[in-house]
């Protein structure tokens, strides 16, 4: 799904991303159990043929959790435009309007300046950012967007 057609008129792209890299961690540590789970069914498989299978499919579930994952990540980004803030995950696309957000709040701790949560605090609830990448930054941004617009 191209985000230029989804755009309304006169409305523009501030800031584009997508979840940080930091959240494939558990993507690359289910490629990891992968590789090992293969080696070891390789070395069990003749001696221990249902043993080896067994390994072996549990090796299969783990690749493909983590593909599965790195085409998630790979799908999933956030956009931020003068008019709303615009989540697209496949062709699923969610927005909120700039004028409903009344404040917004980041993830603490030593990781979340790097890659953490962004809260968004709208009149109908809570707007979840996961694992975006400089949290605080997107947070300044979305402020500032809503400065110029004139919703604060």
């Amino acid at each position: 799904m191209k985000l230029r057609a989804e755009l309304f008129e006169g409305e523009y792209v501030i800031a584009g991303t997508r979840a940080h890299t930091c959240t494939l961690l558990p993507a690359l540590a289910s490629l990891l159990v992968a590789v090992v789970s293969a080696s070891f069914a390789s070395t069990v498989y003749p001696s221990a043929k249902i043993l080896g299978l067994l390994v072996f499919a549990g090796a299969l579930w783990a690749l493909i959790k983590s593909v599965r994952a790195v085409l998630e990540w790979a799908s999933h980004q956030h956009f931020l435009t003068n008019y709303r803030v615009i989540e697209m995950r496949g062709s699923q696309l969610l927005s909120v309007g700039l004028p409903e957000i009344h404040g917004a709040t980041v993830s603490s701790g030593w990781r979340a300046k790097i890659c953490g949560n962004l809260t968004l605090h709208t009149r109908s609830g809570e707007y979840l950012i996961q694992g975006i990448g400089y949290p605080q930054k997107f947070s300044t941004l979305v402020r500032r967007a809503q400065h110029e617009l004139g919703g604060l």
